[in-house]
């Protein structure tokens, strides 16, 4: 019997917390309403990835600009603004 047969045989994953689920048969509902709602269609999957991807991009597109505005204050053009053009 080699070590590692040996190691999974003696080996009790549901005595780990991080194995067993807290709720076995809420987390197959979930799974199977996600299935059914989501996976189960090729057209309802592809609009899915690509809304998505669309909500992600504007999340990391509006989080990076915070970022960026915030540690460059007072260094760009909206900040220098006042003081370069003249008023007519």
């Amino acid at each position: 019997m080699s070590y590692l047969r040996y190691f999974y045989s003696h080996m009790n994953l549901h005595s780990i917390t991080l194995f067993r689920p807290l709720n076995h048969t809420r987390t197959m509902s979930l799974v199977r309403s996600l299935y059914t709602g989501v996976l189960k269609r090729t057209s309802t999957f592809a609009l899915v990835a690509v809304g998505g991807a669309f909500a992600f991009e504007r999340i990391v597109d509006v989080g990076v600009d915070a970022f960026w505005e915030s540690h460059n204050k007072g260094k760009l053009w909206k900040d220098l603004k006042h003081k370069y053009e003249k008023e007519d």
